[in-house]
């Protein structure tokens, strides 16, 4: 593929992605503040707490072999119907054993009483296995728009049915009803837009291409459930030993701190950014490019978003949640601090990933979880605010680490990665004072008490002073971001005028 191609669907790409998420992130946070009025924190606790363990058997299941896929330069044709049936072989074991040992992982968590719900969410490992292959397919041929579409269709049916159901009385039942549908239809979607067949298609099995594959994905499988554990091990101690309610705040606090920033990274970095990574592995300079540009990118988006919820998380809960919620203040203040880390860790899984050394993401999950571990065991007796702390300095450390790994295989990128997170974090530190100055101000203005023209206020005057200061600091990533989209919409036109009826006669 050309440089200009490929970085045209790069863009094109990301663009996609990264409007899916900022579109749907919205509805989904408006949907969650009436279903977290509808709720209680420990029906949110009792499914988080039975996730951890079914996402990880998930990420077991396909064995890597998604991301081997993406990686591999063999024919589709020749890798998608082996991947596929090891697959799907290896989820129904997995399956099968956490189904006949269910009481023994529902003691694992701590709360026995969440065996129906482990039993039916158990599903989601053969549903999750069955969209791993075509979805891997898709993404290897750049094909955004497809991925963005079973992406909507996922984040539309979980958002109505969660609603419905909950607004019905289903409780905690709606939120493991919606799991299941919406991760059936997520992978009916795959199944409908993946290019061919490739993966139901029986062909003769060429063994050596089969062992490449799994010896590049079962080492990328370890790295990614490192990944997972790293991120939730938390979650697990948390729920098993401060009880459901805890990990109901501390779950959403996460959620709400973080989970905007992982899905813009993980859709626009971790789903763009492989392959054309891959693409990019044998020149150097190219990909060092590449992956600063990559991290300055999600900066421009972390860094307003973790200064802005440390100064107005009190205002957010009082107004969007209510006093029941209150409880996860302290601990969303102190996430917040936690997405700085993004830009690295996005970055660093699919780099490592493209150039086909994913033990460097193994390793940067073993360092997280030796410092992590211990930390979070001598906190835990301290409550859900402390752990939080240890979990912002495991990860800070982490992302230290990573830097200094991508630095053995891009000479110089730490000391350019330094100077490219510099600017945005003065901007967002300046934007966070003028937000904090302006609060009793403004609540006077409002009458003092916290509503929705308050909040309103204190994100608009917050906004007012991160994106001129960001424009005077990073004039030419702005710029060269603005063009590119131009660039990619004026291209996206100018093939639909090509097409027209009335230019075709």
């Amino acid at each position: 593929m050309k440089d200009d191609e490929l970085k045209y669907k790069t863009a094109r790409g990301s663009l996609i992605m990264g409007a899916v998420t900022m579109l749907f992130r919205p509805i989904n946070i408006i949907g969650a503040l009436f279903l977290m009025r509808l709720l209680n924190p420990e029906d949110f606790g009792a499914v988080a707490l039975a996730l951890i363990l079914l996402t990880t058997s998930s990420l077991f299941s396909a064995l890597g072999l998604e991301t081997a896929i993406i990686q591999s330069s063999h024919d589709n044709r020749k890798i998608a119907f082996p991947s596929f049936v090891i697959t799907m072989g290896f989820a129904t074991i997995l399956f099968l054993i956490l189904n006949t040992n269910i009481l023994t992982f529902a003691r694992l968590l701590g709360d026995e009483e969440i065996v129906p719900i482990l039993r039916w969410l158990s599903l989601l490992i053969l549903i999750d296995a069955a969209y791993a292959i075509p979805a891997a397919l898709t993404r290897k041929q750049l094909m955004f728009g497809k991925v963005g579409i079973a992406g909507m269709l996922y984040r539309i049916t979980y958002t109505t049915m969660t609603l419905t159901l909950a607004f019905l009385g289903y409780g905690v039942w709606s939120l493991v009803y919606a799991n299941l549908i919406s991760s059936l239809i997520h992978t009916v979607a795959y199944f409908w837009l993946s290019p061919g067949w490739d993966w139901i298609i029986p062909r003769r099995w060429d063994m050596k291409v089969v062992r490449d594959l799994l010896r590049f994905g079962i080492q990328s499988t370890f790295s990614t459930v490192l990944h997972y554990l790293h991120t939730h091990v938390d979650d697990w101690l948390v729920g098993r030993y401060l009880g459901k309610q805890a990990l109901g705040y501390y779950s959403k606090a996460y959620d709400f701190s973080n989970n905007t920033v992982i899905q813009i990274s993980d859709n626009v970095v971790g789903i763009v950014f492989l392959p054309s990574y891959t693409q990019m592995q044998h020149d150097p300079d190219k990909l060092t490019r590449a992956y600063l540009k990559s991290v300055q990118l999600v900066l421009l988006i972390v860094v307003p978003l973790a200064f802005g919820v440390l100064a107005i998380a009190p205002e957010m809960v009082w107004v969007l949640w209510g006093a029941k919620w209150a409880p996860m203040i302290p601990i969303m203040q102190i996430f917040a601090l936690l997405l700085l880390t993004r830009p690295i860790a996005s970055n660093t899984i699919p780099l490592f990933q493209a150039l086909g050394k994913p033990d460097y993401n193994t390793r940067n999950g073993l360092v997280l979880l030796v410092i992590m571990i211990p930390l979070v065991l001598l906190f835990l007796s301290q409550g859900i605010a402390i752990v939080a702390i240890a979990i912002v300095i495991s990860h800070f450390i982490g992302a230290v680490y990573n830097m200094y790994q991508v630095n053995t295989i891009l000479p110089g990128s730490s000391k350019l990665t330094i100077r490219a997170i510099l600017p945005p974090i003065l901007s967002g530190f300046l934007m966070m004072l003028v937000v904090f100055a302006v609060k009793a101000p403004v609540q006077q203005l409002i009458g003092g008490q916290y509503n929705f023209l308050g909040l309103f206020l204190l994100i608009g005057i917050g906004g007012v002073v991160f994106l001129p200061f960001s424009y005077l600091t990073q004039k030419e990533l702005i710029m060269e971001i603005w063009n590119t989209a131009l660039s990619v919409i004026g291209k996206r036109f100018s093939f639909i005028k090509k097409t027209t009826p009335s230019e075709a006669v």
